[in-house]
């Protein structure tokens, strides 16, 4: 079973709208982005993806790149990781019915204060090597 196969698996049967969130813009992120690391948020009316890329996926520094409805740098994408967690924190908290996280080989299921703590450990991560990238030093 491949990673979309069992991520239909596990969510469908808990979605009673916008299913193609699942069965259309989460397969082709998937096909798109093999083993790129992930949460993934379930709610009755549809999905959300966290996209943990890999900093070579990041634009240059200086460089903004389109993303949403608009233009961001590489800062503003790292930020947005942890935007969509607490955007469903508190007052859609409920809302969410399952939370997965797959690390690039399988897929886990936790929960939204697990996603938080992967979160902020792959931001301080990734801005550390914005910084070593930067020529700035990194203190430990």
């Amino acid at each position: 079973m491949n990673i979309y196969q069992e991520l239909e698996k596990k969510c469908l049967p808990s979605m009673t709208d916008y299913q193609t969130d699942l069965t259309r813009v989460d397969r082709e992120f998937l096909e798109t982005n093999g083993e790129t690391p992930f949460i993934h948020l379930t709610r009755a009316w549809g999905t959300h993806i966290v996209t943990l890329r890999p900093f070579e996926a990041y634009p240059a520094a200086g460089e903004r790149v389109p993303f949403l409805f608009g233009q961001v740098n590489r800062d503003e994408l790292c930020q947005e990781t942890i935007g969509t967690i607490e955007h469903f924190e508190k007052p859609y908290a409920l809302d969410i019915l399952k939370v997965l996280y797959f690390d690039g080989k399988r897929l886990i299921n936790i929960d939204m204060k697990k996603a938080r703590s992967l979160i902020m450990d792959y931001q301080r991560k990734t801005r550390e090597q914005f910084k070593r990238d930067n020529g700035l030093r990194v203190s430990a």
